[in-house]
């Protein structure tokens, strides 16, 4: 069963990656989509845990090969090393990044960037926390218009006091759809 299921996943997507060569990186070209990701958190003290992070998104290449892109995120926590068990469970925030996409008339795009949040980390004690972080991965061109996006984040996080910890992506896959 697992072997048709596989032959199918090829079948199908193969004839989308062979017309897949009109999406271009250009100016004024919007997208809309979200992505998932599964973040591997590490503090000072040695404190673990994994979230899983969805994230809905809207961008725009302001420039050739230059896009902006705005997101809210809603991150859940899976597996907690807090003494209390899941400390925080729910995040909420808001963020900005961009990125340069190289490339042109291709299906694999790299690119790299930069991107920013403000989190909601603490529902019931109401906690700002400030990310920021450099942001690696690539686009894969599906159909004429629909994009996979694979991206590998990496992101320090702050309070107003101090450095809170290292957030390390173990994988963020999204869909964009650009018009």
């Amino acid at each position: 069963m697992v072997v048709l299921l596989k032959i199918l996943a090829v079948a199908i997507l193969f004839p989308l990656f062979l017309q897949a060569k009109t999406f271009e990186p250009q100016k004024d070209r919007w997208s809309v989509g979200g992505s998932a990701s599964l973040p591997f958190k590490g503090t000072e003290k040695g404190v673990l845990s994994l979230k899983l992070n969805l994230e809905p998104s809207i961008s725009c290449f302001v420039f050739d090969h230059i896009e902006v892109s705005g997101n809210l995120r809603l991150g859940l926590t899976i597996l907690s090393g807090e003494r209390n068990g899941f400390r925080d469970p729910v995040q909420w925030g808001l963020g900005l990044s961009s990125r340069y996409v190289f490339g042109s008339q291709q299906t694999i795009y790299p690119y790299i960037g930069l991107l920013g949040s403000v989190d909601l980390q603490n529902w019931w004690a109401e906690t700002l926390e400030w990310r920021s972080g450099i942001w690696t991965g690539f686009l894969v061109v599906l159909q004429e218009s629909w994009v996979l996006d694979v991206g590998f984040p990496i992101i320090a996080a702050f309070s107003s006091e101090r450095f809170q910890y290292i957030e390390v992506i173990l994988g963020q896959v999204g869909l964009n759809y650009y018009f």
